[in-house]
């Protein structure tokens, strides 16, 4: 089968996926990089391609069939479209855009163009949460009821260099940067989101973007659950999920996977049910989501595997995330 070749726009993130490509952990190849800042131009030396300042130059001049795009949101559409209109595929970071409207262009032109769009929504990938999906489908869980999802980081004075990810209408803040994936991680696990609530503080820097959000969230499907969001606090565990079901309930983190034993039929259950259940741990060899992503999106672009991260998907998620928005700055709830 014909090896992809593989281009990579913006590389402030995106070298990461230039690493992944030159692994050769699949079926693909390095065919290019592009990024505005002339100094990449180093890093195509040293893996032997092209470099371009120019992405347009690059998809005139360069035989590609895939590209990762990784530049801020804002300009996802205008550079997603560009490539689209030479045949390319494309893997968009995420979010899929910053508004739904460039979200629909997206969608439009790559159905226009016969192209796969992917969104790098990578925590679908991630090993607990598809462990969490299987016992969900083969009925371990039961009826899922709630979840809990905290995400906390410590972002440096460094990372706010770049203006952008200090104003909303580019793109900025912790909740379209990291939160998306929160979201994306409900809607994969939990359903489709009808009604939100949330509030906001942006006291530790004073940026117009928030630094901190709690947010109260109700699925079409009835699940209720809690988000909590923050870049400017220290995070005793990594990122942490727990889902609630009928069954039984899971918690995930980034190396460990908990569930207790599923309940069985019993007659009355007392306040204290549960409290000695057994809760089986699960030691989770850490995987390079981003590595599992892009082999998923190459077996996707040769026929061998269907879409997990759809255009339709990432403009779901950048919704639910816009509601959010919308309620973190109104105080209001908000309906989808």
């Amino acid at each position: 089968m014909k090896r992809i070749s593989l281009a990579v726009i913006g590389l402030r993130f995106g070298a990461r996926h230039v690493q992944n490509i030159v692994s050769k952990g699949f079926d693909a190849e390095l065919a290019a990089i592009s990024d505005i800042n002339p100094d990449y131009a180093a890093l195509g030396k040293e893996h032997g391609v092209p470099f371009y300042t120019d992405y347009k130059e690059m998809l005139r001049t360069t035989k590609i069939d895939a590209v990762i795009i990784a530049v801020p949101p804002h300009v996802h559409a205008e550079v997603g479209m560009a490539c689209m209109e030479y045949g390319v595929h494309v893997l968009m970071e995420k979010p899929i855009a910053s508004t739904l409207e460039d979200a629909d262009k997206l969608i439009e032109s790559a159905a226009r163009c016969g192209v796969h769009l992917e969104i790098g929504h990578m925590y679908r990938f991630d090993k607990g949460i598809e462990m969490t999906k299987l016992k969900l489908e083969n009925g371990e869980i039961g009826q899922m009821i709630g979840f809990h999802i905290f995400s906390t980081y410590l972002k440096g004075p460094g990372y706010f260099k770049q203006e952008w990810r200090t104003k909303r209408n580019t793109g900025g803040g912790p909740l379209l940067t990291n939160g998306i994936h929160d979201i994306d991680r409900l809607r994969y696990v939990c359903g489709d989101v009808e009604t939100v609530s949330a509030l906001m503080s942006n006291k530790e820097r004073g940026f117009e973007v928030e630094d901190t959000v709690s947010i109260s969230v109700k699925c079409k499907n009835g699940v209720v659950g809690t988000i909590f969001l923050s870049d400017c606090s220290h995070r005793a565990l990594p990122y942490t999920d727990f889902y609630f079901g009928t069954k039984s309930s899971v918690m995930i983190n980034s190396s460990s996977y908990y569930i207790d034993d599923p309940l069985h039929e019993i007659e009355q259950v007392s306040w204290d049910y549960g409290v000695n259940r057994r809760i089986e741990r699960h030691e989770m060899k850490r995987e390079d989501n981003h590595m599992k992503e892009l082999r998923h999106f190459c077996q996707v672009i040769q026929g061998q595997a269907s879409p997990r991260t759809t255009g339709e998907d990432g403009k779901k998620t950048l919704q639910a995330l816009l509601a959010i928005q919308e309620a973190m700055l109104t105080e209001r709830v908000v309906t989808i």
